[in-house]
């Protein structure tokens, strides 16, 4: 039943402002007695994010000015206690590649009208990969081979570490390292960028005043403290990126609540004393956006690493030409059509051989990208983007190709 009267802005669903769903906010609100919340960065289905400034943060003993990431997630998310579980318990991915895998500060839980809601604390980011699409552009030969092993390198680090619940009951709870690897989500919007060396609190200057969309409550409806008083869209600058040097952008991999690992279990299992009902479901089929999905995962069939690799392929492709390879349309179509057209495009786009590919990908870069340059990144995504899981390389071969390594033909 609904409650509250429709707004039309770019917000989330006033309507999953209810026990269950999200917790209310408003600007100035200051979280866990720490987090001052300053402006509105996004909202998913799942959770808010929001640009806070941590009140009580030292440095060598000092206070100093921390502006940090809150993501507050619905109570008892599934995504949510895989993403904490994976920071909590792979802290060599911090060791061996901090810059290229987002960096989990700290971690609570708030009490609110909602329930009790899982509360993540992550560096403030510039933006991400989706941003840059905003402008239409394809991109240089240079900063494409720049996101891509930045990328690489964080994915790597990801398949590297495998963690998986060793016991059946709760209270022989144990994280064995194994063989298996989890797939992460290579969406644009998942690939997280800063400013190497930006200055605390520079990220400000990019943000757009707020504006308020008041939550009006049904005539006839009883109303409570379960919603805020009013929405806020997201307050990050369209064209932040706009013109900026790719060689001062770091590129990261964000949002690790999708880690499960290829036997179809969750990865890693936790069972934390303290940790609200319902935070110990974990889903176990991999989030992955429908044009990113590998020929695997279309059929059904048993899946693995290998998606991850397939969906690196595609994130390649389409951040160096601003379009999707696969641009599949799911509005009004059944599952079954959607696979059927997802399929088609593969065997169009991939089938023709490794010249057709080639024609394909350079009719969709600038002119001025250089025929070597398109030949190279053409051969590095076809390595990705094998039809047989078992024929696509891992990372680490991935990270001793030629096409990262080589000069870029001017």
């Amino acid at each position: 039943m609904r409650r509250f009267e429709t707004i039309h802005d770019v917000v989330e669903p006033v309507e999953e402002y209810r026990p269950g769903g999200y917790h209310p906010v408003h600007l100035d609100d200051v979280i866990c007695y720490r987090y001052k919340i300053i402006a509105k960065l996004g909202f998913g289905r799942f959770s808010t994010v929001w640009l806070a400034q941590d009140l009580v943060y030292l440095y060598d003993g000092v206070n100093v000015q921390r502006y940090v990431a809150l993501k507050i997630l619905k109570p008892g998310g599934p995504a949510g206690n895989t993403e904490l579980a994976t920071h909590q318990f792979l802290p060599s991915v911090y060791e061996q590649s901090r810059e290229n895998v987002v960096e989990l500060l700290n971690f609570f839980f708030e009490k609110g009208p909602n329930g009790m809601h899982l509360c993540l604390v992550f560096p403030v980011m510039l933006g991400d990969c989706q941003d840059l699409a905003v402008t239409g552009k394809p991109r240089c030969a240079a900063d494409v081979r720049l996101i891509s092993k930045q990328i690489l390198l964080g994915l790597d680090v990801i398949h590297r570490e495998g963690f998986i619940h060793c016991g059946a009951l709760p209270s022989n709870q144990a994280l064995c390292p194994t063989n298996t690897r989890g797939p992460a989500d290579l969406q644009p919007a998942n690939i997280l960028i800063t400013k190497i060396g930006a200055a605390e609190g520079e990220d400000q200057s990019l943000l757009d005043p707020p504006e308020f969309s008041p939550v009006k409550w049904l005539d006839g409806v009883e109303a409570d403290n379960s919603a805020p008083r009013y929405l806020v869209p997201s307050q990050k600058r369209r064209g932040a990126l706009d013109g900026v040097d790719f060689s001062t952008l770091l590129f990261t991999i964000g949002d690790l609540g999708s880690v499960v690992n290829n036997e179809l279990t969750p990865i890693p299992y936790i069972a934390m004393p303290n940790l609200p009902r319902g935070y110990d479901c974990l889903k176990t089929r991999p989030a992955t956006p429908t044009a990113l999905r590998a020929p695997e995962l279309i059929h059904q069939d048993k899946w693995g690493v290998g998606i991850d690799i397939w969906a690196l392929g595609c994130l390649i492709f389409q951040l160096a030409t601003n379009e999707p390879l696969f641009p599949i349309g799911t509005f009004g179509l059944s599952r079954e059509d959607i696979d059927a057209e997802h399929l088609r495009q593969i065997e169009q786009v991939l089938g023709g051989g490794p010249e057709r590919f080639v024609e394909h990908l350079a009719a969709r870069l600038p002119a001025d990208f250089g025929e070597q340059n398109t030949r190279s990144l053409a051969s590095f995504l076809l390595l990705m983007l094998q039809l047989d899981p078992a024929r696509r390389m891992g990372t680490g071969e991935l990270l001793d190709q030629r096409y990262l390594h080589d000069a870029v033909e001017e």
